[in-house]
Order: C-alpha cells, then sequence, then structure tokens
C-alpha cells in the first residue's frame, strides 16, 4: 500500500472510531449532560484510554481536563476563533439543525489537533460535546480556567 492510501485508509479509520464513539455518547444521551458530567467523563477517558498522566504527570487533585485543554487550547482556539469570537464558519454550523454532524466534524477535527498520545477517539467526542455543552462562543470569550471552574447545567 502506498504511503497515500495509508493515511487514507487510517483517516478513514479514524473517522469511523469518531462515528462509533459519537453515536454511542449520543446514546447516553452525553448532548444533553452536564459540562461537568463531561468533565468527569474527559477526566476518566484521559485516564483509561490515553498515555496522559505518564505525559503529563498529572498529581492528585488535579484537573485532567483544565491540563488537557491547556495543551490544545492555541490549536482548539486557533480552529474555532478569531478576534474573540466564533469563526464564522462555526457559527453557521451552529445554526444549522444536525448536532450530530456537528459534534462528529468538531471531535474529527479535535482529533487531528491534539497530541497524538491523548489523541483518543473517546476524547475528542467528548471534548467536542464539553465545546458544544460549554458553548463554543464561550471558549472564544474565557479562558480555560474560566470554563473549568465554572458551574454550568
Amino acid at each position: 500500500m502506498a504511503p497515500d492510501e495509508r493515511e487514507a485508509d487510517r483517516w478513514s479509520n479514524t473517522e469511523a472510531e469518531v462515528s462509533k464513539k459519537l453515536e454511542q455518547a449520543l446514546e447516553m444521551n452525553l448532548d444533553k449532560a452536564s459540562p461537568s458530567e463531561i468533565e468527569s467523563r474527559i477526566d476518566m477517558s484521559l485516564q483509561a484510554d490515553t498515555n496522559f498522566d505518564q505525559i503529563v504527570g498529572i498529581q492528585m487533585g488535579q484537573s485532567r481536563v483544565a491540563e488537557f485543554l491547556k495543551t490544545c487550547e492555541h490549536a482548539v482556539r486557533g480552529e474555532l476563533c478569531q478576534d474573540g469570537k466564533l469563526k464564522e464558519t462555526w457559527a453557521n454550523f451552529l445554526k444549522g439543525d444536525d448536532t450530530a454532524q456537528l459534534l462528529k466534524t468538531l471531535a474529527t477535527t479535535l482529533l487531528g489537533m491534539i497530541n497524538p498520545a491523548f489523541a483518543a477517539p473517546s476524547v475528542a467526542v467528548l471534548v467536542a460535546l464539553w465545546l458544544f455543552r460549554r458553548g463554543l462562543e464561550n471558549w472564544c470569550s474565557h479562558t480555560v480556567q474560566e470554563l473549568i471552574s465554572t458551574p454550568k447545567g
């Protein structure tokens, strides 16, 4: 198999994994879960599905979610935000009725941005759900610490 074919095959498998994880999350109604519930699930997924603790050296009492978001904050803000506001392409996506497609696109985009050692599809889907529930616009106008520490139903 040629390198380009291997890359296309890998990407196809990644999209299929994201779709499967997203379908499971939607069946569990995580698109309606509170951001703090999703944060707990991200924390567990980072612990179980990645090398996060080994690489970052997380200590007891520290938030894996905050540490994780700090590692990819610049890339995610660059993708979603411009001048402290949500980019028009993402804002238009939010206006649509297809939440599942928005979440799949966001999770797949995130998966391509984050450290491959943390890039489990489960993490990307959960972070996409968290961003969606927290409000994509809020991501552009608040710090990670503000978003993590501010309760939202």
